[in-house]
């Protein structure tokens, strides 16, 4: 179910979850935060085998694209207790929407990248 706030931003509710854009310093620390265990940051592209300055360098390119707004993060919420679980970032481009989706360790296996990104795939059809 996708409502729509009063702050006029998107959340999408599923049975276990609660999804919806963060601004860009809360999207970086999330993300960050995230990247730092290195088996999640083993499975995303971009932030693959960087290590101290080059990981570094790589989040602050990722906040300026997010304070520009040329990347924009969903934060992916359990509502049983308020823990962060995943971030999607959506990166826009001429040929449409490219979603990479960031799963905490010890979330994985739990079908929440699946539940956050269904409702979000059916809001961008």
């Amino acid at each position: 179910m996708a409502e729509h706030g009063d702050d006029f931003e998107w959340k999408f509710i599923t049975p276990r979850l609660r999804v919806f854009i963060i601004a860009a310093q809360e999207a970086v620390q999330l993300c960050r935060t995230l990247l730092e265990n290195a088996e999640v940051a083993a499975r995303v592209p971009w932030i693959r085998e960087k290590k101290g300055k080059a990981f570094e360098q790589e989040m602050l390119r990722f906040e300026l694209l997010c304070a520009a707004g040329a990347l924009c993060v969903w934060a992916v919420e359990r509502i049983e207790d308020g823990a962060f679980v995943a971030a999607i970032v959506d990166n826009p481009s001429a040929q449409g929407s490219n979603l990479e989706l960031i799963v905490r360790r010890e979330c994985w296996g739990l079908g929440y990248g699946d539940e956050a990104m269904e409702p979000l795939l059916r809001w961008l059809r």
